[in-house]
């Protein structure tokens, strides 16, 4: 079951990144970058973020058997996965400046950022909810 939570979180991540970069390309530059290069970057994007919630999961099991509370598992966990976090931070992105043009650039690190605050926010908030239910399964 905690499976299916993580695979509905990454499918709605991807939704949202997909409808955010939807309303993006409205400022896009048709020769700046092929159609091709935005889609390797995108997957990068996804790739990425699949490797921080992997990260996130494992280290939250790690922690949980501590007496921390979940809490304080899920900010060991974020600190722990830190440079995941960093490297879904840089290439989502790289993936949306690459769908703008050079005056777009500060919009799109904008929107870059609060995506991965969004994914970061749910990735913790999926941390305490799976600590919490481990400890009621060991009652």
């Amino acid at each position: 079951m905690p499976t299916r939570r993580w695979g509905l979180m990454y499918t709605s991540c991807k939704y949202l990144l997909v409808a955010v970069c939807v309303l993006v390309t409205g400022c896009s530059s048709s020769g700046r970058t092929a159609r091709n290069d935005s889609s390797v970057l995108e997957a990068e994007a996804l790739s990425a973020f699949a490797a921080y919630r992997n990260c996130m999961e494992n280290a939250a099991e790690y922690y949980s058997s501590s007496t921390s509370t979940p809490y304080e598992v899920a900010d060991a966990a974020q600190s722990k996965c830190g440079s995941q976090f960093f490297a879904y931070e840089r290439s989502t992105e790289k993936y949306f400046l690459s769908v703008v043009s050079s005056s777009g650039g500060s919009i799109a690190r904008g929107k870059a950022r609060a995506l991965t605050l969004e994914g970061k926010n749910s990735v913790k908030g999926k941390v305490v909810q799976k600590v919490v239910e481990s400890r009621l399964q060991k009652k």
